[in-house]
């Protein structure tokens, strides 16, 4: 710290006023750089914000149960943290709500909100922003009022390369530094060119407010963000409605949408019960003109069957010879019983075939079947058209038998 400020007095000197604020930037920033410098915005923001509450929050004890008050005062300022925590103080984190980020990603948080972002580049070397932040920004009514009124970042120039471009790009040559910044948006649509500092900033999205470098009091400080905030204050207060009017017609759009979906997915709902409907209807309807078409297709095969028995009992009658008369040596008696369970009787000479029986059977009015065969039973016997040529003596139904009716149909 004594070369560093023994160098500065010589630059004073030496150098020309406007020059020695350049050199004094460019070579001191420059070495503050060099020494462990955090390249994560988000990393250097969170270390920085650690570092800030362990070096410069107030710590409150609870008063000792005995003793002046100067005592308990004496005991309370000479005692460290930690010896405070162990006699049962209670570590009260008196700071700023510091954004844990880069200051690009804090001015969008700023404009989100529709506030200012203040942002304070920390030098540890300077013994005035140790000061700055050990008297200042710890106070109550300071930290009270920045974190009401503004979005606040902060950084070190020596440890974050964030802090030290954004230092580079406000030319900071003195610290401490406090930097009002906004949205070039909110500025064009709700400002005015008027509305910026005379320090112009290098980047096309941010817009410097005010700038204030070296120590600052805290009524100063409060003072002089009061100032901001009433001069350009309306600026903020339309972003704010327009904010507000964007997030209300957000909701509005978001509900319109939502009832929309809704009574989509009702309409959706209830077509698919219409349509389920219209299904088992269309079902019942498929399976009645089946049903029809298959009892069409059994009566039209039932009549077809039966015009092909009146056909075939007109043929059989025609073809079969005359019932030889009763008490003839080689007459047979054939009995037939048909599947209702009437029987017919017949005789037959010994030499007719099974033929001439089959021609009988399919005669008979009772005889209702198209496709049959005669079947004995004792013994068990099926004649069919391969014993058509069978006399009944050879078939062994002679001098008589009986045959049952098998339906084949």
């Amino acid at each position: 710290n004594l070369v560093t400020g023994t160098a500065r007095f010589v630059l004073r000197l030496v150098v020309p006023p406007q020059l020695a604020a350049w050199l004094n930037r460019f070579i001191f920033s420059s070495l503050f750089v060099q020494q462990a410098t955090i390249v994560d915005p988000v990393e250097a923001a969170s270390h920085f914000v650690q570092y800030f509450e362990s070096d410069f929050c107030i710590q409150e004890v609870e008063a000792p149960s005995s003793g002046s008050v100067e005592d308990q005062q004496g005991a309370s300022s000479s005692s460290p943290p930690a010896a405070n925590e162990a006699n049962g103080g209670a570590r009260a984190r008196i700071m700023p709500e510091f954004q844990v980020c880069g200051h690009y990603e804090a001015l969008s948080r700023a404009r989100n909100a529709s506030k200012f972002l203040v942002c304070y580049l920390h030098a540890p070397a300077h013994q005035s922003a140790r000061r700055f932040c050990r008297e200042t920004l710890t106070d109550p009514l300071v930290s009270t009022f920045l974190n009401e009124n503004f979005v606040v970042w902060g950084g070190s120039v020596t440890q974050s390369r964030d802090a030290y471009r954004l230092a580079q790009a406000l030319r900071v040559s003195k610290y401490p530094c406090v930097a009002v910044l906004t949205s070039t948006s909110i500025i064009q649509n709700f400002g005015g060119l008027s509305a910026l500092s005379r320090r112009q900033v290098a980047s096309s999205s941010m817009a410097l407010m005010a700038v204030f470098e070296g120590f600052l009091s805290p009524e100063s400080t409060i003072q002089l963000l009061q100032r901001i905030l009433d001069d350009h204050g309306p600026m903020l207060v339309a972003a704010r409605a327009e904010q507000q009017e964007r997030e209300y017609n957000r909701l509005i759009r978001e509900e319109q949408e939502a009832a929309f979906a809704e009574s989509l997915a009702e309409d959706q709902r209830r077509e698919a019960e219409r349509e389920a409907l219209r299904e088992k209807e269309r079902e019942k309807e498929r399976e009645a003109e089946e049903a029809e078409r298959q009892l069409r297709e059994e009566q039209q095969k039932m009549q077809e069957m039966q015009e092909a028995v009146v056909q075939r009992r007109r043929a059989r009658s025609e073809t079969i010879p005359e019932e030889p008369p009763a008490g003839g040596e080689d007459v047979t008696k054939i009995l037939i019983r048909l599947p209702d369970g009437s029987r017919v009787q017949r005789r037959f000479l010994n030499h007719d075939t099974i033929r001439v029986v089959y021609d009988f059977v399919g005669s008979l009015e009772a005889n209702t079947a198209l496709n049959y065969k005669l079947v004995s039973n004792f013994p068990r016997r099926v004649f069919d058209e391969s014993t058509f040529s069978q006399t009944l003596l050879e078939a062994g139904l002679s001098p008589q038998g009986s045959l049952f009716l098998q339906s084949e149909d």
